[in-house]
């Protein structure tokens, strides 16, 4: 599965909008463009709530599941807030 650059930042804005608007244990889903004869890659997001630690400050789980047509592919990952509102992966799971 890949991402059309195109759309890149777009995918990097939901991620964003994501980990700082999203309620926890709430769905989000995201669709890329379609390209010549391929299907558009589908992503489904569900962050974690938010939680405080003494090292990383403000993290976050989120939980994604991505497909494209029949393929399909699930992951976690691990965010954390950076002092200027960034967000910084911190671990796969």
């Amino acid at each position: 599965m890949h991402i059309p650059s195109k759309d890149v930042p777009d995918f990097k804005s939901f991620i964003g909008k994501t980990l700082n608007e999203g309620a926890a244990d709430t769905v989000a889903e995201w669709s890329s463009s379609a390209r010549a004869g391929k299907p558009p890659v589908k992503v489904v997001l569900t962050p974690g709530p938010r939680v405080q630690t003494r090292s990383a400050g403000e993290c976050r789980l989120l939980q994604g599941q991505v497909s494209q047509g029949s393929r399909a592919n699930s992951w976690k990952v691990s965010f954390c807030q950076l002092a200027d509102g960034k967000w910084k992966i911190s671990g796969l799971k």
